[in-house]
């Protein structure tokens, strides 16, 4: 029965638009900053190894149009792969109730121990970084989904050939990476969340064997650019740098707004139509 009511709230035609325009809000937000910014005439340094709060990295120069030409490439093959296999609603509301479900974690981990999340981000810190701090919410997720899910997803199809792989093998990828995402997190967000990363972790993991990498990486670069739209309110923000996000904040806001409204007011709508079909079926 559940599976019935999932599909049923899935494939609705008017939650797969809301889902497509909540998902390419913070690409064409993102694109209007770089646009109006320069930045795309830019050349980026771009992190291949590094570690946070660390001052060693190594990077490679790269041409800010080529680089975010191919985020937005990956990003929307992403969206595409999963509409054209029916998996986007799917996808996105059973990663969405992981996310609740992680956060809820880490807050009881926190009340339970004691320990806390940290910003060390000094408010000083974001002027003349407006762009690299847009970037990074493109960049950041990608990096992470390719280094802690691709990598060892890459060397499970090596050893196994092929899947569905073995249960052991599944909860090694499950858990193994997930630790050292938590770990990698800990300099930056403090040890208070190193329960809520490594659950998320899973969640990402979980994506991947479901509905293949491109599933974790669009939705982890969503749940982390989905505040680009949004920066022209976020406090300590240089409003001079990103001129576009502030004239055009009312639009972006009120598309947000209104996108997340429908979300929450189809949802349990969807959910109470397909249970009724489901029992009298």
């Amino acid at each position: 029965m559940w599976k019935s009511i999932l599909r049923y709230m899935c494939l609705n035609p008017l939650l797969l638009v809301v889902l497509s325009i909540l998902l390419l809000l913070p690409l064409i937000a993102t694109w209007g900053q770089f646009i109006t910014s320069g930045f795309l005439s830019e050349s980026i340094k771009v992190s291949l190894l590094f570690w946070p709060q660390s001052t060693w990295r190594f990077f490679v120069q790269i041409p800010g149009w080529l680089i975010f030409g191919t985020f937005t490439l990956l990003y929307l093959a992403g969206m595409y792969s999963l509409i054209r296999r029916k998996k986007l609603g799917e996808a996105f509301l059973i990663v969405l109730a992981g996310f609740i479900l992680a956060k809820t974690g880490g807050f009881l981990f926190q009340a339970i121990t004691g320990w806390v999340s940290t910003n060390q981000m000094n408010p000083n810190d974001l002027v003349g970084k407006a762009n690299l701090l847009v970037f990074a919410t493109w960049h950041n997720p990608i990096w992470e989904e390719v280094v802690f899910r691709g990598i060892p997803l890459a060397l499970l199809m090596v050893v196994y050939r092929k899947a569905p792989f073995p249960t052991g093998a599944k909860w090694l990828y499950l858990i193994v990476p997930s630790i050292i995402f938590a770990i990698y997190h800990v300099p930056g967000h403090g040890v208070g969340t190193v329960f809520e990363s490594f659950l998320i972790g899973v969640l990402w993991a979980l994506a991947a064997l479901r509905w293949g990498l491109l599933a974790p990486i669009i939705l982890h670069i969503f749940a982390d650019a989905m505040q680009v739209p949004l920066l022209a309110q976020m406090k300590n923000m240089p409003l001079a740098e990103i001129p576009w996000l502030v004239d055009y904040s009312w639009l972006l806001n009120s598309v947000w707004t209104i996108s997340i409204l429908l979300l929450l007011l189809l949802v349990p709508i969807l959910f109470l139509v397909g249970w009724r079909k489901s029992i009298r079926s």
